[in-house]
């Protein structure tokens, strides 16, 4: 199964998403709210960068 990963410039949460749920077309960005693992609180940048492979 073909991997996305998304990745929070501000803290570096990574997300990781199946293609087959972006179509096989995954978008640059993706806006989405997390938690900044370091501090435990909602991280204040919500648009996540596409990690390049």
């Amino acid at each position: 199964m073909e991997l996305t990963y998304y990745k929070c410039p501000l803290c570096g949460f990574v997300y990781q998403v199946p293609e087959y749920w972006m179509d096989f077309s995954p978008e640059e960005t993706l806006e989405m709210t997390h938690i900044n693992l370091e501090t435990k609180e909602v991280c204040t940048e919500t648009t996540l960068q596409k990690l390049k492979p």
